[in-house]
């Protein structure tokens, strides 16, 4: 199966960790290619973190969406946690569109009972708690926290100071609220030295939201299923699929 892996504000240098970090992962039959958005739009702003950012990202998603039909790709998955241009793609393409941010927090409402979110900077919290209304998971949510990094800052740092910074909310939100489950609300954070030093699941958002592609174009490949065409996904006049 051939996916592609749209990012929308990530430097080619980063880009290339983050395709190791897929192929780590990924089925022996399965072809990984990223497309940074902003190296083909450098135009773009540096990061998606502002309602006004991710407005001007979501044409360009679903063009690179659209396209990735055309040549043949079995799947997408957006690279975003906040997932811009996600319900837009599904209504212009047949192929599985999967958005990092819901495919997070669908698994994690199995993994546990009691959800925390940790986003990178605050004004990601409230777009966040949005979705989570929109996925049916909101009420399981006790935690929502910010590790106050900007993407943009994120690429400058190293691993472990990320950790670090995240690691000090993720604590609190599992000692303090409550938490049994860990979302990191970025797809840029590294979650398994976290999950050792918590003791709990912790979601790395980019791998589960490529893990869940995979299975999204096996169901499409094997048994026809994708998302529904009939009301939401419905495509407008102009687009023939």
């Amino acid at each position: 199966m051939r996916i592609l892996v749209v990012a929308n504000s990530s430097s080619s240098k980063n880009l290339e960790i983050k395709k190791e970090a897929l192929q780590t992962v990924a089925r022996s039959d399965t072809k990984v290619e990223i497309l940074g958005l902003r190296d083909r739009e450098p135009t773009l702003p540096e990061s998606t973190e502002y309602y006004y950012r991710r407005m001007l990202y979501v044409p360009k998603i679903v063009e690179a969406v659209r396209n990735a039909e055309k040549e043949g790709y079995d799947g997408v998955l957006l690279d975003c946690f906040l997932n811009p241009g996600l319900e837009e793609s599904k209504e212009a393409v047949k192929i599985p569109v999967v958005g990092a941010g819901q495919a997070s927090m669908l698994l994690a409402s199995t993994l546990g009972r009691s959800l925390a979110v940790v986003s990178t900077i605050s004004n990601g919290i409230v777009p966040a708690k949005d979705l989570a209304k929109l996925y049916g998971v909101h009420d399981k949510v006790v935690s929502w926290r910010s590790a106050e990094i900007p993407v943009t800052e994120m690429h400058k740092m190293s691993e472990e100071s990320i950790t670090e910074a995240v690691f000090r909310e993720a604590k609190e939100a599992v000692e303090r609220d409550g938490a049994e489950v860990v979302v990191l609300g970025c797809t840029g954070i590294p979650s398994r030295v976290l999950q050792d030093r918590l003791g709990v699941p912790v979601i790395d958002s980019g791998i589960v939201g490529f893990k869940t592609a995979e299975l999204m174009v096996d169901l499409y490949l094997n048994a026809g299923l994708t998302h529904s065409k009939k009301m939401a996904y419905s495509p407008p006049p102009e687009i023939s699929l």
